[in-house]
């Protein structure tokens, strides 16, 4: 646009000065003005600055960026979780009466007891009571616990019973529950001998059941 604006002006000029000149003029008067005229017409030529293209990366279609996660390593210095202490819990301290194996003679009766310890949180009430879980009953009911049993402390329980009239080994399986019902801590047997040819022959004991809850 600058040099059609420059041959705007120039030109105009270099048609007057040729027709100053006339026909008679010099020719080196002429050369001198038509020099002046195209000196002018050469333009310095402009550079421009080349806009350099500003790029944005775009996150590819179908992969988003993984989010951090705690190193294996980080994860191993966490402490381990700590079960909080049983409210009711108990443990078996041992047979006061009718040791495992104890040969008695068809339907006779007999009192089994043993020594527990609570190792809970909470007193055991009198609603507290020892109850058949599996194997044979031996006619034996539930029995409440005869006092209060602070956490700690061991109480001795009894459970009246009968041998069975069938000759063998008679195993029942008896466990503790709470005044709502919900059996907790650790089993506990009475293990008899009825005598008989049953009995000494068996390899194996009957009616027993191992608790599995």
């Amino acid at each position: 646009m600058r040099q059609t604006m420059r041959l705007s002006v120039i030109l105009p000029v270099l048609a007057l000065a040729l027709a100053g000149c006339g026909a008679g003029s010099a020719t080196g008067d002429f050369k001198a003005t038509r020099d002046a005229a195209l000196t002018e017409l050469a333009l310095p030529t402009e550079t421009l600055p080349i806009p350099t293209e500003t790029v944005t990366q775009t996150p590819t279609a179908g992969t988003p960026e993984t989010p951090q996660t705690p190193s294996a390593t980080r994860a191993a210095t966490q402490p381990p979780t700590r079960n909080a202490p049983l409210c009711d819990n108990s443990v078996y301290v041992a047979d006061v009466t009718i040791p495992d194996g104890t040969v008695l003679q068809p339907g006779e009766g007999f009192v089994k007891t043993w020594s527990l310890r609570n190792t809970g949180t909470c007193t055991w009430s009198t609603a507290y009571a020892i109850d058949l879980t599996s194997g044979a009953r031996m006619d034996g009911v539930i029995t409440y616990v005869p006092q209060e049993v602070k956490p700690g402390d061991a109480i001795e329980i009894s459970v009246g019973l009968y041998a069975p009239t069938t000759s063998g080994t008679h195993t029942g399986y008896w466990r503790l529950k709470n005044a709502d019902g919900v059996y907790f801590g650790e089993w506990v047997s009475v293990n008899i001998v009825v005598p008989g040819s049953a009995a000494t022959t068996a390899a194996t004991p009957t009616n027993t059941l191992v608790p599995t809850t």
